[in-house]
């Protein structure tokens, strides 16, 4: 169960990345986001074990030493907003919804799509 003083965080942070105002920023790990503050940062990370997954949410200082975390499993009462929160923190770092305007806006126009040199295939 998480702490009253981290559920009005994490209350707080939800409605901010949800209304598009927080800058998530994707780090190298494909599933850990970051968000930096002036003093702390927070970042997100989604963990899955045999038959569970959980979110990892952490505070770390200036020097990127975590002073603390919370998790949140797939079987608590708050997952649901929680993978909600990761989900927009992800979209929003990827900036999938860019890609997807793009992509769109591609597949609208007439005729070919696609490359077709090898080279850029990912």
């Amino acid at each position: 169960m998480i702490s009253k003083e981290y559920s009005q965080l994490f209350n707080l942070l939800y409605e901010k990345t949800l209304s598009g105002e927080v800058n998530w920023i994707a780090l190298a790990d494909d599933k850990l986001f970051i968000v930096k503050l002036s003093d702390y940062s927070i970042t997100i990370r989604q963990f899955n074990n045999v038959g569970d997954s959980y979110l990892k949410f952490s505070i770390l200082d200036k020097k990127g030493m975590e002073l603390d975390e919370f998790t949140v499993i797939d079987t608590d009462n708050t997952w649901e907003t929680a993978y909600e929160l990761y989900s927009y923190a992800r979209r929003s770092a990827l900036k999938i919804n860019d890609a997807i305007i793009s992509i769109k806006d591609i597949l609208s126009r007439s005729g070919i799509i696609g490359d077709i040199d090898d080279e850029t295939i990912p």
